[in-house]
């Protein structure tokens, strides 16, 4: 949904304001296929194991990219767009901690743009603004086109890159999404093992399996506190020492990890997004939370 800033904050009832809504905020055209996207859930080569994250960055990304570059170990990060409290990522602390992922030989995947939290706050203004929820199965084509294509553009900007793999959100996905999907020149990238609690709750040891399969492809999640602090350096050693390698998701799949990779469009992305941001000078009067997903419906 495309609208003003006066129009959005008539909707809020807190104050009309004369901005005039900026030129270039509609989504850039990609280039687009044919063939709906495959699914893969499970790695190809023997021994390897893909350690994937879901909902980045947040304040947990440099420590497990820390992490893994000590223990010698690959992951790919599936990463949003924005995520409420996490922020938008062309904020500069998002913009580092994407650059340390990709810097450090890790893989950059798509989680979609918009992670809807579970703040009251979030959920009264996504709902009044009409702002797409996360499922994207319940988004009609043209609104899962988006959440692609913003991602996509903000990516390539960062880094340069434009991720070969997406991970709906909940692991849900429709003929439809897969369309669209593939059409954006994307695969669909589930899991055939998951650790710890995707709503951020407790991760242990013992959530491993007694078997020793011959490959797996894990999901966790970067907001999953205990899983970071306590169950990922011992779950790397120990796994490790039972003979398995740890590979990003291209790697085990035999696949390349992006569909475009070039110079960055714009290095210093997190100044323009700044300074072009017509909602900085009302950072002061309004709450974060406001601030940010207004910021997000009309600039990006």
């Amino acid at each position: 949904m495309i609208c003003s800033i006066r129009t959005i904050f008539a909707l809020l009832s807190l104050l009309s304001l004369a901005t005039a809504l900026p030129s270039d905020i509609q989504n850039r055209d990609v280039t687009w296929g044919k063939a709906k996207a495959k699914v893969y859930r499970h790695c190809v080569d023997k021994h390897a194991i893909a350690l994937t994250f879901n909902d980045g960055p947040t304040k947990w990304t440099n420590t497990i990219v820390d992490a893994l570059n000590k223990e010698k170990a690959k992951g790919t990060f599936f990463v949003n767009g924005h995520r409420g409290k996490d922020g938008c990522i062309y904020s500069d602390e998002n913009v580092q901690r994407i650059k340390h992922v990709y810097e450090s030989g890790h893989e950059i995947a798509s989680h979609a743009w918009y992670a809807l939290q579970s703040s009251p706050v979030t959920v009264y203004l996504t709902h009044l603004i009409a702002r797409e929820h996360k499922d994207l199965t319940s988004l009609p084509k043209s609104n899962v086109k988006t959440q692609l294509t913003k991602l996509d553009t903000a990516l390539e900007k960062i880094l340069g890159v434009k991720p070969a793999f997406v991970r709906p959100p909940f692991d849900k996905y429709d003929d439809d999404v897969l369309d669209v999907i593939g059409k954006n020149a994307q695969d669909v990238v589930i899991h055939d093992f998951q650790v710890g609690n995707d709503n951020g709750g407790t991760a242990s040891l013992s959530d491993e399996p007694s078997y020793k399969p011959k490959n797996a492809l894990v999901a966790s999640q970067e907001t999953d506190e205990v899983f970071v602090k306590e169950v990922l350096v011992p779950l790397i050693k120990q796994s490790q020492a039972n003979g398995y390698n740890f590979v990003t998701v291209a790697d085990c799949l035999n696949k390349k990890p992006y569909v475009i990779k070039k110079k960055p469009e714009h290095p210093n992305v997190s100044q323009l997004h700044s300074s072009s941001n017509p909602l900085t000078s009302y950072r002061n009067f309004f709450p974060q939370e406001i601030v940010a997903l207004l910021s997000d419906a009309i600039l990006w």
